[in-house]
């Protein structure tokens, strides 16, 4: 969920301890270029709208997950190594246009950065900032208060579960989030949702995916009940074919003994 798609904003707290290393957030920058570059990119994208050229990726047709050669976690680390802070999400986009990751980073004060990161090379492709969001950035601040699990750390825990498409928060008010909001695809495509615990670190999966999924494994053994019974019809079915095929010898034989013994 990004920061635009929330109740609560993203992630942060002075220090985040990763693997006996600290997230810290970013004293400041002046952002004015990657503003130009930004706006550079999109007068560039407009050229091509007006010029009737639509921008196509080469992997169109792929899922996104499949084309990535960048993990969440290694997306992660190239956004906080552009720009430091604390990563608040990171999601895979899926459509033709734009396939690579955007990761989320709240640096110093108000301050917010979406980075744009290639997918395939882990370059840094653009850098957008937003100073204006006092609200969100305080309630990321108390979202995560007293959390342990950065959102790299939980892009590889839930990593076991599939290939990670999107880490976000999972909280509905100042109040704090409870766990990290995770996403994967595993190898046949499937979508699941996990829940990553700010402090524990343990995974579990979504309620709701959870609950679909004993409504199928209840589709399945009522189908699999179904099936023994159709199969026990067949059987009985069968068996009174035989009966009917033993019947009809039956009579054939007593016709056979009549005949004989009228030819007596």
């Amino acid at each position: 969920m990004k920061r635009s798609n929330i109740v609560i904003a993203g992630v942060a707290v002075a220090t985040l301890v990763a693997g006996g290393s600290a997230y810290a957030f970013a004293t400041g920058t002046d952002t004015s270029t990657d503003s130009t570059a930004s706006a550079a990119n999109e007068a560039r994208d407009d050229d091509r709208r007006s010029s009737g050229t639509a921008t196509v990726s080469k992997d169109s047709g792929t899922p996104a997950a499949a084309a990535s050669k960048l993990t969440a976690a290694q997306a992660i680390d190239a956004a906080l190594k552009a720009q430091a802070g604390t990563a608040v999400s990171a999601d895979l986009e899926d459509d033709d246009s734009d396939r690579d990751w955007s990761v989320e980073v709240l640096g110093s004060g108000s301050t917010w950065y979406e980075i744009k990161v290639d997918s395939k090379t882990g370059k840094i492709l653009a850098k957008e900032t937003d100073r204006d969001d006092d609200d969100d950035a305080r309630e990321a601040r108390a979202a995560l208060k007293g959390s342990s699990v950065s959102a790299k750390q939980a892009a590889e825990i839930a990593s076991a579960k599939g290939f990670v498409t999107s880490v976000d928060l999972d909280g509905d008010d100042d109040r704090g989030a409870e766990a990290w909001d995770v996403e994967t695809t595993d190898a046949k495509g499937k979508d699941s949702d996990w829940n990553v615990d700010l402090k524990t670190s343990r995974i579990t999966e979504e309620l709701d995916d959870r609950d679909d999924r004993d409504d199928r494994d209840d589709r399945d053994d009522a189908d699999d009940r179904a099936d023994d019974r159709d199969d026990r019809d067949d059987a009985d079915d069968r068996a009174d074919d035989r009966d009917d095929r033993d019947d009809a010898d039956d009579r054939a034989d007593d016709r056979d003994d009549r005949d004989d013994k009228n030819d007596d």
